[in-house]
């Protein structure tokens, strides 16, 4: 007999990974069309550039707690280090003018970018430790 309750765990650990990003970069879609519409022109390229990758981040972590069915602090640690990571990888790329497809990459707005994404993760792990520390 097959335990349906061990299926749906698997499926939920199989998941965590494309399913926290997705939801952290469509939030982040969804944030950005909203401060299109109520922001006037001239701010609007400002704040969108700037807080999407934030906005992402942090859903990103949020929606890894919420799937992961045990070790869910560990699970946000993981999602944060596979982040970092890959950030890293990219300011690599950077760094020592890799090129792809004989192109060279910079940094684009003063790394900014970079900053809100590190930012992003750290206020997702800051209210994942809250959440975990008084178990709200």
């Amino acid at each position: 007999m097959i335990n349906c309750n061990l299926i749906f765990k698997w499926v939920r650990w199989v998941a965590l990974i494309p399913f926290s990003i997705g939801a952290g970069v469509l939030v982040s879609y969804v944030c950005s069309l909203m401060f299109d519409r109520s922001l006037p022109e001239s701010s609007e390229v400002i704040t969108s550039n700037r807080f999407e990758p934030l906005i992402a981040s942090f859903i990103s972590l949020l929606v890894a707690y919420v799937i992961a069915p045990m070790y869910k602090f560990k699970t946000v640690l993981l999602m944060i280090s596979l982040w970092l990571f890959v950030l890293l990888l990219l300011l690599l790329i950077v760094v020592f003018k890799v090129k792809l497809y004989s192109e060279e990459y910079s940094v684009l707005d003063g790394g900014m970018r970079l900053l809100m994404t590190v930012t992003g993760l750290a206020l997702g792990f800051l209210v994942v430790w809250l959440v975990k520390r008084f178990k709200v």
